[in-house]
């Protein structure tokens, strides 16, 4: 994915800033969870505001505020102020005149006032700043945070379904009453496929669990077979998961079982040359 469009398309700025809609500040944070180009272009944006403000964050000196305020109180007051403006032009009648100037003049004194001001206007968007930024940094790492949190439930939940499949499958193993059947490979298959088949010697169910055998291709299953009275009678189609048991079809006698490769749904009848393993009950 082209990122730089992204980059300098001016949205990751705005949604620093928080001027864009929660609908389009949801898509930076995900991009900036899946790229992580675009999550440092976002810490670069913020570091970038927060140096603007630190850059203006320091105070105007005692000697400057003492400076300043002695100017105010120098300025006259009263009715007398006119005749102690500069250029003032005395008239015969003892009245004064003030001299016509420009309506724009430099003063010494408004230029210290304004530049204070103007401090005081970069401080307070200097702290605006920082504390929205700050403000967002918190909400991202709360939502990876969270984002941790259900990812560590979701493996815990995985991983206590699998001990509970596990415990489930142990009593197979520690049960005295299944008959355990290995079912070893034929002796034109690899030499390293297993299954077995557990058969309740009380209820007569039938279990099968794949231990090695190698994944079916594509439109093909295992199929599991009995051997009644020499002749093969389909026990279910087989899952080629392996280390799950598996309920097969129930089955008061049998000699053998095994398993055979076939197409997708099964058959009536075993193809002999699929045979993979076979084992004797």
């Amino acid at each position: 994915m082209d990122l730089s469009c992204i980059i300098s398309s001016g949205d990751l700025e705005l949604y620093v800033l928080g001027m864009l809609s929660s609908e389009d500040a949801y898509k930076i944070e995900q991009l900036a969870k899946l790229f992580p180009e675009v999550q440092a272009e976002l810490y670069a944006i913020e570091d970038a505001l927060l140096n603007a403000a630190n850059e203006v964050e320091e105070s105007p000196s005692a000697a400057v505020k003492d400076q300043l305020f002695n100017r105010l109180k120098s300025l006259p007051v009263g009715n007398d102020a006119t005749t102690s403006l500069p250029g003032a032009i005395p008239l015969s009648d003892g009245h004064t005149t003030a001299k016509i100037i420009p309506m724009y003049q430099p003063n010494r004194s408004n230029s210290g006032l304004i530049a204070a001001a103007v401090i005081g206007v970069l401080l307070a968007i200097g702290s605006i700043a920082y504390t929205f930024i700050n403000n967002n940094r918190q909400r991202v790492q709360m939502a990876a945070m969270q984002q941790q949190m259900d990812s560590l439930q979701n493996y815990a939940a995985a991983q206590q379904q699998q001990l509970a499949q596990y415990a489930s499958d142990m009593r197979f193993y520690r049960d005295t009453g299944y008959k355990m059947i290995n079912l070893k490979p034929m002796p034109n298959r690899p030499k390293d496929i297993l299954a077995q088949v557990f058969w309740d010697t009380r209820t007569k169910a039938v279990y099968a669990t794949n231990i090695s055998l190698p994944k079916a291709p594509e439109g093909k299953q295992y199929q599991l077979w009995a051997f009644v009275n020499g002749k093969p009678v389909s026990a279910g189609l087989f899952d080629e998961k392996t280390g799950t048991v598996e309920q097969m079809k129930t089955f008061n006698q049998a000699e053998a079982f095994g398993i055979t490769l076939e197409k997708a749904g099964g058959v009536s009848s075993p193809t002999v040359s699929e045979m993979y393993v076979l084992g004797k009950v």
